[in-house]
């Protein structure tokens, strides 16, 4: 997993600033426009824009995702859930 900063954008759910994004799948840590990210603070889904702010995934496009990427963001989602409830 790597770490890398992004174009500071608010999560259009909760307002959670967010500044970095770690890749849970992958070694490249850089997002690309059309990936996926969670907020760490709500879970909430987001698709990065070509700018890399990000926007609230939309029913079309979970409904384009794949079963294994389905899959993947739930592990993440229950990941992230299970953190905020320890803490």
């Amino acid at each position: 997993m790597k770490t890398s900063s992004i174009l500071k954008s608010p999560c259009p759910r909760c307002g959670k600033k967010l500044t970095d994004v770690t890749s849970a799948f992958s070694d490249s840590g850089e997002p690309e426009p059309g990936d996926i990210t969670l907020c760490i603070q709500c879970a909430c889904a987001m698709v990065f824009n070509d700018d890399l702010s990000v926007h609230a995934m939309t029913e079309a496009e979970f409904d384009e995702l794949d079963f294994e990427t389905i899959q993947e963001l739930a592990r993440v989602l229950f990941a992230i859930k299970e953190v905020k409830r320890v803490n």
